[in-house]
């Protein structure tokens, strides 16, 4: 067992100050949605007569508010219901068969996680948006009708489940491969034909993993407001979500009733979560025993074709057809796809680059991504630090604080953070890419620890043992053994930080002003302007920098990895 380091002076207050600075992040934010839900402040009055449930009663009056709710929960129980059958196929016939080329293309899965969820949702409306959609123009050609319309209940959740596949399969994945094959080697030595075995012992002992992994996807689906806000709302299908952000933009702003739906939602995600934690921690069947295991793959006939044709045909439709269609309107020079080689250009390219919003969106982005993540990294690290490596009374608060965010739909905590900024940080800040910054670290503290903690459970505490004895100072101890050693953890955490800094919207759009416009939001307001080839250059431009400082991060780690096993 691991033993536990006593933090020295003067290390021991750092706890202590860290609880502080977490406590002032997380808890703000929440208390004043309660308020906000359960008294009759207004805006800009703080004064409190009496506490009433008059905001939720009429929350619950509302037709279109309780409409909002259920098409919230149907939603998130189809696309995740989907999206995990989705993954849990794709990711056995990856790791289990022997199909061919299914290892080469699997990048490619991921595509739809790399990118917002609204550029997602923008890049299928360039496909099957009823009068411009290259799918829906072609079949209108050939058969004289459209296949779909994107802007319907059907088209939210083929979008809403491509969208979440992905964070399914990373979670179902690792199972299989940590899967004993011996256990299904018994099974077909028993008699059980293939179907049997993997019916009844590779799935059945992954249920606990599919169902987590189905939990978290329904948490995602249920604070989504990417996708909703594009579709959903050109539809007029209420969305819980979409509601709160209406509710915000109307005037007056309605904040009591926003609170509420907002409370109503992240309860709701916090039972599912919480549920979601429990099956990983108590229903886990053990295949890894002491003596080992054993990876194996089982040997298919020609149907292992038919498994590629399905897994191709899935990434066809999530990840390169939508891609295809988003860069194809951002370089025409005509409304719709080009279709002569002289409707190619780089004009919108140039046009938007021109405006003062696209500059100042640009800029703004890159500065909290390169400042706020980096904060962010250090920040979770001493976090991730302390309730790993001591034993301070405060670790268990803690660890639980930083990462309630996760379970606090985002457009939640933009609401809490702009309450927050009214009534008690300085109100001119908010104005500033500071807002927008530390919304942002509130946002994404969970997933910082969440990231970090297992790159420091991998480093055994006898390197920090040997150093303290040799003399080395508590300090010099977290900076030439522990976080020299993480460097590759670290290089990995923070473009992955940096990538959800640059793409995330509900926070942006709430919080952002003229004056501290950011990417994501800036792509909404040229979408909400019409500006609809500028719109699609724009989200083109953020892929490829997400896709850049993805793969900056990936040589650079390797390149300090390939640097030390020389030395």
């Amino acid at each position: 067992m691991l033993s536990k380091n006593k933090l020295l002076l003067p290390f021991s207050f750092f706890p202590n100050i860290v609880l502080f600075l977490v406590v002032l992040m997380v808890i703000p934010p929440v208390t004043f949605l309660v308020l906000y839900s359960l008294s009759d402040i207004s805006l800009g009055r703080l004064n409190i007569t009496s506490f009433t449930l008059e905001h939720y009663i009429k929350l619950f009056q509302s037709p279109r508010d309780v409409k909002a709710i259920l098409n919230s929960l149907l939603v998130a129980f189809s696309s995740s219901l989907f999206g995990t059958l989705l993954a849990l196929f794709i990711s056995w016939v990856n790791v289990k068969t022997n199909t061919p080329l299914v290892r080469e293309i699997e990048p490619l899965l991921l595509v739809p996680v790399a990118i917002s969820p609204f550029l997602y949702a923008l890049s299928w409306s360039a496909l099957l948006d009823p009068y411009i959609g290259l799918l829906n123009s072609l079949a209108n050609t050939i058969t004289g009708r459209t296949l779909l319309s994107i802007y319907s209940f059907e088209g939210l959740i083929l979008v809403t489940t491509f969208a979440c596949m992905p964070l399914t399969y990373v979670v179902i994945k690792p199972f299989f491969e940590q899967f004993d094959v011996s256990l299904e080697e018994a099974s077909i030595i028993c008699g059980a034909s293939k179907r049997i075995t993997v019916w009844k012992i590779t799935f059945a002992l992954a249920l606990p993993t599919i169902f987590s992994g189905y939990l978290l996807a329904f948490v995602w689906c249920m604070e989504e407001l990417g996708v909703p806000l594009l579709l959903a709302a050109r539809a007029g299908i209420p969305i819980a979500t979409l509601r709160i952000y209406e509710l915000t933009q109307t005037y007056p702003p309605n904040h009591n009733i926003a609170a509420a739906l907002a409370i109503i939602v992240m309860l709701i995600n916090i039972v599912v979560y919480q549920i979601a934690r429990n099956i990983v921690k108590g229903r886990q069947w053990i295949t890894v025993s002491l003596r080992g295991f054993r990876k194996g793959i089982m040997e298919f006939g020609k149907i292992r074709y038919f498994f590629l044709f399905i897994t191709v045909s899935y990434i066809v439709f999530s990840s390169i057809l939508p891609m295809i269609g988003i860069v194809l309107v951002s370089l025409s020079n005509v409304y719709g796809f080009p279709t002569a080689l002289e409707q190619i250009g780089l004009d919108n390219y140039i046009k938007l680059l021109s405006k003062d919003l696209a500059v100042t969106a640009i800029r703004n982005s890159l500065i909290i991504a390169t400042l706020g993540s980096f904060i962010l990294l250090m920040f979770v690290f001493l976090i991730s630090y302390i309730v790993s490596r001591t034993a301070h009374p405060v670790r268990g608060l803690l660890d639980t604080l930083s990462m309630f965010p996760l379970s606090i739909p985002s457009i939640v905590i933009a609401l809490g953070i702009l309450l927050y900024f009214i009534y008690v940080l300085p109100t001119y800040v908010y104005i500033t890419i500071f807002s927008i910054m530390f919304g942002m670290l509130i946002r994404f503290l969970g997933h910082g620890v969440r990231a970090i903690t297992p790159a420091i459970n991998q480093i055994h505490p006898g390197l920090e043992d040997a150093a303290r004895i040799s003399g080395a100072s508590q300090f010099h101890v977290l900076k030439d053994i522990l976080m020299k050693l993480m460097i590759p953890s670290f290089i990995s955490i923070y473009t992955f930080l940096f990538i959800y800094f640059v793409r995330e919207l509900p926070l942006s759009i709430l919080l952002a002003t003229s004056k501290n416009m950011v990417w994501t939001a800036g792509i909404y307001t040229l979408w909400e302007l019409g500006d609809v080839r500028l719109v699609y250059a724009f989200a083109v431009l953020e892929i490829l920098l997400i896709i850049s400082v993805r793969y900056a991060g990936l040589l650079f780690s390797k390149k300090v990895e390939m640097k030390w096993s020389r030395s």
